[in-house]
C-alpha cells in the first residue's frame, strides 16, 4: 500500500500504467515503434511507463531487481512483485 501511495505522489496518472499496462509499442514487423512516430498519447504513456519502472526499481533490493530489471512494462513488473508482498486472494 505504501508503494501505491509513493507512485501516486509522483503522478496520479502513473497508477493507470500499473492497472492497465501500456498499449503495444511494437509495429507489424515486430520492431519497436520509433518515439518520433508515436502519437502524443502513446508518447505520454511510454514516458509514464518509464517513470513507473524507475519508481519500482528505486524501491527494490538487488535480489528483487534481478527478477524484473529486463521487463519493459511497468505493469508486468508490478504484477511480478505484488504477489510475494501482498499475497494471493485465495
Amino acid at each position: 500500500m505504501r508503494m501505491i501511495g509513493f507512485i501516486q505522489y509522483n503522478g496520479t496518472n502513473l497508477i493507470n500504467i500499473i492497472k492497465n499496462g501500456i498499449p503495444t509499442l511494437i509495429d507489424k514487423s515486430g520492431e519497436l515503434l520509433p518515439f518520433e512516430s508515436m502519437t502524443d498519447e502513446k508518447r505520454r504513456m511510454c514516458e509514464n511507463n518509464a517513470k513507473v519502472r524507475h519508481l519500482i526499481m528505486c524501491a527494490l533490493s538487488e535480489e528483487e531487481m534481478s527478477k524484473v530489471h529486463a521487463m519493459v512494462n511497468g505493469k508486468e513488473m508490478w504484477d511480478t512483485l505484488v504477489l510475494p508482498y501482498e499475497g494471493s486472494n485465495r
